[in-house]
């Protein structure tokens, strides 16, 4: 494996983890919205959901690949083609 691999799989797994940050950010807005939480602070729903879809966009792309990201981390040189089978 490349480099450029490892760092694409190390992306795609940041991008787990976020998605799991963002789904529960996302459920404990939704959950204050239905009531169940008692004591809220002014704009903690909106804060919630915000943040949450915010994380849930970033993780999305995450797990995409992040080609923008990849791109600027590993430029292609012209070292970098493929060698032809001899």
């Amino acid at each position: 494996m490349k480099p450029r691999d490892v760092f694409g799989i190390v992306v795609r797994t940041a991008g787990i983890v976020l998605i799991i940050y963002g789904l529960w950010y996302l459920l404990f807005g939704l959950l204050q919205l239905i009531g169940c939480e008692q004591e809220q602070k002014p704009g903690e729903m909106l804060g919630n959901f915000l943040f949450g879809g915010i994380l849930f966009l970033v993780a999305a792309y995450f797990l995409r690949g992040a080609p923008l990201l990849l791109c600027f981390s590993y430029p292609k040189a012209e070292t970098d083609s493929p060698k032809p089978d001899a």
